[in-house]
């Protein structure tokens, strides 16, 4: 994705992988940070649609706007009340969801991990400031090496991936164009009290690797990808995992997303 910088929150508001043959490949040398672009996020309320012509406020492509309406699908309103929560952000993107986050559970800390140079560049410019902590890594499990290959997305940023079997018709991977990425093994990470899994389809993975850690979880929030061309298959094992930990699936809030808390 070539996401834009966003203005927090209004001061009124509270703080709080079949396996397709690849050209001859190459890696992909990251481009610079766009331009800022404010956009203006609050929990709760209604994301704003992205405008037409000359002069929009949104002018990214669908992909991309995609990742703010995530927000919403996530439903985090309908999700436990916690204190001061410990909150993990894997495949944080620019930072939309840390941001709210911060807004849901108001006195939490974030640890939000990004692989993509010019993603992560942004994400941590638009935490400033924050209670958030930005990592720049890919996290996988295991970990078989220090850096790994990242693959560029077809149609932006936000679909790359350590995989590159992801096939949705609308996610899939420049097999021919990669950067290489640091990579931390996910039983590396703290236990957390909310956990957010979006990684192009390296969800299961992690999950395996957290463990036991899911123990800790009160809320689990994971985007499964269609590895191997099956998400349904994707979802199945995610769910065992998460119930194997004790937690309980949620009613789709929309976009496929799978939402567990603890009861």
């Amino acid at each position: 994705m070539r996401p834009m910088r966003f203005q927090r929150r209004p001061a009124h508001l509270p703080h709080p992988a079949s396996r397709a043959a690849a050209p001859a490949p190459q890696a992909a040398a990251p481009s610079s940070p766009p331009a800022a672009t404010p956009v203006a996020l609050a929990v709760g309320a209604r994301l704003p649609q992205p405008a037409q012509g000359d002069g929009a406020l949104f002018t990214f492509r669908r992909a991309e706007f995609a990742v703010f309406r995530q927000v919403e699908d996530y439903g985090l309103r309908e999700l436990p009340d916690l204190e001061r929560p410990l909150v993990l952000d894997l495949g944080a993107n620019v930072g939309v969801w840390s941001l709210a986050a911060l807004e849901r559970w108001p006195g939490c800390h974030v640890r939000a991990v990004e692989p993509h140079p010019v993603t992560a560049a942004l994400l941590r410019a638009n935490m400033s400031g924050l209670p958030v902590e930005v990592l720049e890594a890919a996290v996988d499990h295991p970990k078989t090496a220090e850096r790994a290959r990242l693959f560029e997305g077809v149609h932006a940023s936000t679909e790359c991936s350590l995989n590159d079997d992801v096939r949705w018709p609308h996610v899939s991977q420049q097999l021919d164009r990669w950067v290489d990425v640091a990579v931390v093994d996910a039983a590396e990470l703290p236990a957390a009290d909310v956990v957010k899994v979006d990684t192009e389809g390296r969800e299961l993975p992690i999950l395996q690797g957290l463990g036991r850690k899911l123990e800790r979880a009160r809320v689990l929030l994971v985007e499964p990808h269609a590895v191997g061309g099956s998400t349904a298959r994707q979802m199945q094992l995610i769910t065992q995992i998460a119930s194997a930990a004790g937690l309980i699936l949620l009613p789709d809030a929309g976009h496929g997303l799978l939402r567990y808390v603890r009861r």
